[in-house]
């Protein structure tokens, strides 16, 4: 009886740090690489690009670079310091429109790293290599458009 409720006790635990993880969102972060990276290099004034695959492609990459421009922009600006761009700092940072509106409770959606010009509402949506979360206004913003499976 009391291997059972070590078992039940351990999946409990198992659960709710699983369920605590799914709600952590996915933020862009230090290591990623892609097309998205290099939008928001442009708006910290940062270039920053590491090779990509065997030949002498590069492609943006979330470097020191970029990981020093955005402390400096968070610390500037009175944000948490969350070395991630978070709803916060893309706000902050690109500024869209109608990014004001609910006091900032745009739902977030998972864009795709490589390729793609559509967020998604789920991240196993049309097979994304690396997908990452951002508000869907910031998503719109950069120029991304909903999916046609996630959003019908």
């Amino acid at each position: 009886m009391k291997l059972r409720k070590a078992i039940a006790l351990i999946l409990a635990t198992l659960l709710l740090a699983a369920a605590a993880l799914a709600e952590t969102p996915v933020y862009i972060q230090f290591g990623d690489t892609g097309e998205p990276i290099g939008w928001l290099q442009d708006c910290l004034g940062v270039t920053e690009t590491c090779r990509y695959g065997y030949g002498s492609d590069t492609i943006p990459c979330f470097g020191d670079a970029t990981l020093a421009a955005l402390d400096a922009l968070q610390r500037d600006y009175g944000l948490k310091r969350s070395s991630a761009f978070d709803s916060d700092t893309l706000y902050l940072l690109l500024d869209p429109p109608y990014s004001a509106l609910d006091g900032y409770d745009d739902p977030l959606v998972w864009i795709p790293m490589y390729g793609g010009e559509r967020y998604h509402a789920n991240y196993w949506c049309s097979s994304m290599i690396e997908p990452r979360q951002m508000p869907a206004s910031c998503a719109e913003y950069l120029g991304f458009t909903p999916c046609g499976k996630c959003y019908r």
